[in-house]
């Protein structure tokens, strides 16, 4: 059976994510390789989401 395996690093320093992907596997199952590209890309819009509403918290705090 083969196995592709997705290791997602996620950071935040001051409002700012980081997002760092990396997949391992031995590419002979395509649906494993779909996978682990649904998860980056869904993982990517995630940290961009948060990412957006971090800046708006820090720049509501800053109005008060």
């Amino acid at each position: 059976m083969a196995k592709c395996t997705v290791m997602i690093e996620i950071t935040a320093e001051g409002g700012d994510l980081s997002l760092n992907v990396r997949t391992f596997g031995d590419g002979a199952d395509s649906a494993a390789n779909l996978m682990a590209d649904y998860l980056v890309k869904l993982t990517k819009h995630a940290a961009e989401q948060v990412g957006n509403e971090l800046k708006e918290m820090t720049h509501a705090k800053a109005k008060h």
